[in-house]
């Protein structure tokens, strides 16, 4: 009897550790699974509709809504006391039930967050942040006072001006010397965005400015400059950003990709020129089998599209994109309600 009292308290104890396993400790578990199979399929979903633009196919996001998981563990043991050989039973189950919800995102949510044009100020936050003024602007802006950037696309496509590329890198090296800051002025009318040039000793920083300011084609005495939405700017010293929609970002990341030959007649857009593939902010490959080392893959139409896992400046620009989508949502009308609910 007292070898089977024995193993009863070592059963209990067993069923003990293993409930100490769950409740708070699930939390350091459960919440990094779930995060990276949320950035995963983030990144796919996003390849995939980027694909699906290059051949002209309507891009398609479903939103993961809220993720609820819910757990339940048992054991029990018996046995009788009146003989050393009496039955003795032991049992368990343990219970995962995760919920999931999804939500398509379509109607106004769809406008907002995929085809209204990008507020300035987010630009320049992120400029602020210490992203590459290059990088940012080449992705996200339409023109600059007139100047246009690359665009894509079989009926708005166009080079960039060659003044603009020329302004991207006289921004960067700006931004890299720490004289360019901008901030939100409170009037009485009204917020206003204002960039600014500080005072730099250095003889390089100070032409870099005077070479911005001739191609935008602004005050060249002051260093002062109020930013806005729009085209043309209608003062000297109004910068104007047309900027564009994450819609529009996709259809400029969509002339990377690779399509196969067999597939040219099946595509939007003409085939992309090799000697601007380094013009491009990302190169989907394409393939036959599945890639093994890749940042992202989809398969489409019986093919492989994948984004290699070394490519820097394309995983750079979806990283972009999906802070960009994070960004432009704001508000807090539309979150998941709060579940609270038991672990076992």
């Amino acid at each position: 009897m007292r070898r089977q009292i024995s193993l009863l308290g070592i059963v209990g104890l067993a069923l003990l550790a293993g409930c100490g396993a769950y409740g708070p400790k699930t939390v350091v578990r459960d919440r990094f699974n779930y995060n990276t199979a949320i950035a995963e399929s983030w990144k796919n979903q996003m390849l995939q509709n980027v694909v699906r633009i290059r051949y002209a196919d309507m891009p398609v996001f479903l939103e993961v809504t809220s993720v609820v998981s819910q757990y339940e563990i048992k054991g029990d043991a018996t046995a009788r006391a009146d003989s050393l050989l009496s039955p003795f039973e032991i049992g368990g189950s343990y219970m995962e039930r995760p919920t999931i919800s999804y939500a398509p995102l379509t109607g106004e949510k769809f406008i907002k967050s995929l085809m209204t044009p990008l507020p300035p100020e987010i630009i320049l936050h992120l400029i602020e942040t210490g992203w590459p003024a290059e990088f940012i602007l080449g992705l996200s802006v339409q023109a600059v006072n007139g100047l246009y950037n690359r665009a894509g696309g079989q009926m708005v496509a166009h080079p960039a001006d060659p003044d603009f590329r020329t302004l991207l890198t006289s921004l960067t090296s700006i931004q890299q010397s720490g004289v360019m800051v901008s901030e939100i002025e409170k009037h009485d009318d009204g917020d206003e965005i204002v960039l600014m040039f500080r005072e730099h000793p250095d003889a390089e920083v100070a032409s870099e400015i005077s070479s911005v300011l001739r191609l935008l084609r602004l005050n060249p005495d002051s260093r002062r400059f109020s930013v806005s939405g729009g085209i043309c700017p209608a003062e000297e010293n109004e910068i104007k950003f047309e900027t564009r929609s994450i819609l529009m970002i996709m259809h400029a990341l969509a002339m990377g990709v690779e399509v196969p030959s067999k597939h040219r007649a099946e595509t939007l857009d003409a085939p992309v020129d090799p000697g601007s593939l380094n013009l491009l902010p990302v190169r989907v490959l394409s393939g036959e089998k599945r890639p093994e080392d890749a940042y992202a893959a989809i398969q489409y139409l019986n093919h492989w599209f994948w984004i290699d896992g070394h490519d820097v400046q394309s995983k750079r620009a979806f990283s972009f994109i999906q802070l960009l989508m994070n960004l432009s949502e704001g508000g807090t009308e539309n979150r998941a309600p709060v579940l609270t609910l038991p672990t076992g």
